[in-house]
């Protein structure tokens, strides 16, 4: 088998595949100056619309339905981008941000600060209820009665919460005392008495111990009194526990702790039978 051999043309193949490398070339570089651009126009608006919160109307946070986009920052970089010797004239590179400058929060509505802690705010009061058509006509009243409650519950203005606030170092030295009297004068007499109670029980128990088999009808009358002077007894022995728990709680809160409060005192106290 014969082989022919023939001569190659590189110089004429690479003159015509010439432009076509040159323009993949200058396309490639086109894409990445663009890819640049766009990159820092990006930036760039994201940085301006952030700077520019402080310069948007707040809008009106205090509304019932309130328009963010009142708020909003918004800005636009662009940036050209030469096309180069192959690629005539010029493009541009174009980039939106924007951000919400005043959410409801403490730095968008208009609280006037530097008051009391009860001082009525009315400016802020007459916005909100400027919102709602129905109380727009009640918002003298409805502000006045505010700054009445506001200078009752001020002490700094209030003169009988004034004296109060002067004496209330007083008070609260008269509450110790008093705590100390219940704690180590008074529930250590209860004890003593409900101590001297248990063995007039205990000997009343033993008396009516051979009658509680017997129906309630066919027991003596002198029993009977004695069941409930039994029953009396039970009673008052009760409000001696109830009076020493309390007075062991309340020398506690004038101590300022917690203390251990039942929720069946009303009850207690209720069945109470004051005479036998």
């Amino acid at each position: 088998m014969t082989r022919h051999h023939r001569r190659g043309m590189a110089p004429l193949e690479f003159v015509i595949v010439f432009p076509l490398l040159l323009a993949l070339t200058a396309a490639l570089f086109l894409i990445a100056r663009a890819d640049l651009a766009k990159s820092l126009t990006a930036t760039t608006a994201r940085h301006d619309a952030w700077a520019g919160r402080a310069t948007v109307p707040a809008g009106s946070p205090l509304a019932l339905n309130p328009d963010p986009a009142q708020s909003l920052s918004a800005r636009t970089a662009t940036r050209p981008v030469p096309g180069g010797p192959l690629f005539k004239g010029e493009f541009t590179a174009e980039s939106r941000a924007a951000v919400y400058a005043h959410p409801w929060d403490w730095r968008g509505v208009p609280f006037d600060g530097g008051r009391s802690a009860f001082e009525f705010h009315d400016h802020e009061f007459s916005l909100l209820i400027g919102q709602i058509p129905e109380l727009r006509q009640l918002a003298a009243f409805l502000g006045g009665g505010m700054q009445l409650i506001g200078f009752i519950m001020d002490p700094t203005r209030n003169p009988v919460l004034s004296v109060f606030r002067v004496i209330g170092p007083v008070l609260n030295a008269v509450v110790v005392v008093a705590g100390m009297i219940l704690e180590y004068g008074t529930a250590p007499l209860l004890s003593v008495l409900n101590g001297l109670l248990k063995p007039i029980i205990w000997a009343t128990e033993a008396i009516l111990l051979p009658w509680r088999a017997v129906p309630g009808f066919l027991r003596p009358r002198w029993v009977r009194r004695l069941f409930n002077f039994l029953n009396w007894l039970y009673s008052v022995e009760d409000m001696l526990n109830v009076g020493t728990w309390a007075c062991h709680n309340l020398y506690a809160a004038s101590q300022g702790r917690k203390g251990n409060w039942q929720g069946n005192i009303l009850v207690r106290f209720m069945n109470f039978r004051p005479n036998p």
